[in-house]
């Protein structure tokens, strides 16, 4: 049997006040700890600081730079996300045959579904069309927002059938 798959991945864009704005905040709050830690413990305020620096450098700092990964193998989407470009963590796996409704994020088909919880996955550049795909789960339905390149989505009408509802719905 032969598996169609397709793979895309899909840059974050931040805007640059909250990259400068985290930045400001954890240096900030870096430079109060030591200086109220070095008033009260002396030379191991520095210690303090460096392991605090540290735990940011490690923990935070890999959040800034955010890509998804969209895979389609046959019917089935996979959504990744992948921090800094080497560490990866699954989100979601969903069978577009059993979504509800597959349709543009603005869509007025989409209006019935509107209490779902929206997971937003795009780049939020607006480089492709957002579509919004409904999935049920065990506490009601949700609402995952991706924006997929020109071959994804030929391939998402493929799998889906007369779940895809089309721009012009």
């Amino acid at each position: 049997m032969k598996d169609s798959f397709y793979e895309q991945l899909v840059p974050v864009k931040r805007a640059k006040t909250f990259f400068y704005g985290g930045m400001i905040l954890f240096l900030l709050v870096l430079a109060a700890v030591v200086l109220v830690s070095f008033l009260f413990l002396g030379i191991t305020a520095v210690l303090i600081g460096w392991v605090v620096g540290m735990l940011f450098y490690f923990f935070i700092y890999p959040k800034f730079n955010i890509e998804y990964e969209y895979s389609l193998v046959n019917h089935n989407l996979d959504i990744d996300v992948v921090y800094s470009k080497s560490k990866r963590k699954h989100l979601y796996s969903l069978d577009l045959q059993e979504a509800e409704a597959i349709a543009p994020k603005d869509s007025p088909a989409l209006h019935s579904y509107g209490g779902a919880r929206t997971k937003d996955l795009t780049s939020r550049t607006g480089q492709y069309p957002a579509y919004s795909i409904i999935v049920a789960q065990n506490s009601g339905r949700m609402n995952l927002v991706i924006e997929p390149d020109a071959e994804m989505l030929e391939r998402i009408r493929q799998w889906s059938g007369r779940k895809f509802i089309a721009e012009n719905a």
